[in-house]
């Protein structure tokens, strides 16, 4: 209720195991954000490979530039010193080595506000962050708010310019769509780590073509 209510809406903390363990007792962002699935007993990442997460996140939270760029050259030679021959993640960082010009990163806009008080300005990318539908129940209400998927959608529909939204497979079947990855549900009871499909959706064509949206 705290997150609903904007308390963590600055926070850019990026957590340590050494942090977590010291912590998780008398911070709940720290003990369920950065918890293995959110469990809040156990750190987010193995011992392996939290350094390169830990950097990662630095790429993306820190405050100015200058020390996101430090945090990204990091980052990019520790994937080197491991020598990552697997396709996918060399393609993953030949992405990131073409961001030479980071300063992209600060014209980034984050809203956490309702999606029918959103204003569209011409140049705008809208995704939305919505929670994933249960399409048995046709929304959500697993963070405390009923979250309606069905006026989402129907609102999406709507707008005369293009909404992207991510989910597993939905009750809507007009939405154009692409499959971002296969994935282990963690969340929600019974899950049992089911293997699941994620897909990023559009309520207009999605202009998809070498890997690059």
């Amino acid at each position: 209720m705290d997150a609903i209510h904007g308390k963590y809406h600055d926070e850019k903390r990026v957590i340590t195991r050494e942090d977590f363990n010291a912590l998780k007792d008398t911070d709940a962002y720290v003990k369920y954000i950065w918890s293995f699935g959110n469990n809040g007993t156990g750190y987010l990442w193995g011992e392996k490979i939290e350094e390169i997460k830990c950097t990662a996140c630095h790429c993306l939270m820190d405050d100015n530039l200058h020390d996101r760029r430090l945090a990204y050259k990091r980052f990019i030679s520790l994937l080197e010193a491991r020598k990552v021959k697997d396709i996918d993640r060399l393609q993953s960082i030949e992405h990131l080595q073409a961001l030479t010009q980071l300063e992209a990163l600060q014209r980034l806009e984050v809203s956490n506000i309702d999606y029918h008080d959103y204003k569209y300005k011409d140049g705008d990318i809208v995704y939305c962050d919505i929670p994933y539908e249960k399409t048995d129940k046709k929304g959500c209400n697993d963070y405390g708010v009923l979250f309606n998927s069905l006026e989402f959608y129907a609102w999406a529909h709507k707008q005369p310019y293009q909404v992207f939204f991510s989910s597993y497979e939905i009750s809507d079947k007009t939405f154009d769509r692409i499959k971002i990855k296969d994935v282990s549900s963690l969340i929600g009871a019974n899950t049992n780590g089911q293997k699941v499909t994620e897909y990023l959706y559009s309520n207009k064509k999605i202009d998809y073509k070498e890997g690059k949206i």
